[in-house]
């Protein structure tokens, strides 16, 4: 599609919606993903500082994000959460199909959400990647960190102490052999991002919601619930966790919007 087409699309998505439009979009191409990180914060600063200075901006005016990512850097995504509320009140989420781990923390992060049919969210438990993380070497000679899964650290406990209910010797035993594998300081690390991810996903949520039982309901079940990371939320599950803020049916908005992905 022509760069002039594009544009159009955005014009109309900005006059049915009433907003501005900032289109984020990374890879999930075969070697070749991109991510969430953190110099998306000076590119979004640069934008929403350029709607200013249009004239026609003010502290209310909507601001649309269009999302398309497989996920990236958590505290990015809270970062650029933050850095929009800097400028408005009224920051939206337009999502035609995939937006995914801390793509979905940013979503929580806005007033509304809009999915297409099509549109999927994922849980948000994050995977430790740092030095002390355990090696693999899936191709002789080419060794690789093996991501450490909070949610996988979770399961192992629950199920030597939950499941097998080992004794508690087998149980220290059990933990024994995890360490010999997983350097204790990544598992520290673990027990803090579950902290951090939980902590930041609340955040996001009250700066728009005041209902503290159901956004404690949300971030645990975003986090705990699901039991995958790679669980797709569609539009409807997604709707029944997070109640209004997932936007109602609109089709030719939805038609604009799966044109312009």
């Amino acid at each position: 599609m022509a760069r002039t087409e594009r544009i159009e699309l955005i014009r109309r998505i900005e006059q049915r919606r009433n907003s501005r439009v900032i289109c984020c979009l990374t890879s999930d191409r075969q070697n070749a993903h991109g991510i969430i990180s953190k110099d998306f914060i000076p590119i979004f600063y640069e934008n929403l500082s350029a709607f200013s200075n249009a004239g026609n901006f003010s502290g209310t005016t909507n601001v649309d994000v269009f999302l398309f990512t497989p996920g990236g850097d958590t505290l990015a995504a809270f970062g650029l959460s933050r850095l929009l509320r800097e400028f408005t009140s009224s920051v939206n989420v337009l999502i035609a199909e995939k937006c995914h781990s801390a793509g979905t923390l940013f979503a929580l992060g806005a007033s509304k959400i809009f999915m297409t049919k099509a549109a999927t969210l994922t849980p948000i438990d994050p995977s430790i990647t740092s030095p002390l993380n355990p090696v693999v070497e899936p191709v002789p000679g080419q060794r690789q960190l093996l991501p450490v899964s909070v949610e996988s650290v979770a399961g192992y406990q629950t199920l030597v102490k939950e499941d097998w209910r080992l004794s508690k010797e087998a149980v220290g035993l059990a933990f024994r052999m995890l360490a010999e594998r997983v350097n204790p300081l990544a598992l520290g690390d673990v027990y803090r991002s579950r902290q951090q991810i939980e902590r930041l996903a609340c955040t996001l949520l009250g700066n728009h919601r005041k209902d503290d039982r159901n956004i404690r309901r949300i971030v645990e079940k975003l986090t705990r619930g699901y039991g995958s990371h790679d669980y797709l939320l569609s539009r409807t599950e997604a709707r029944e966790l997070l109640g209004s803020q997932v936007g109602a049916e609109d089709i030719e908005l939805e038609g604009l919007i799966w044109k312009l992905y």
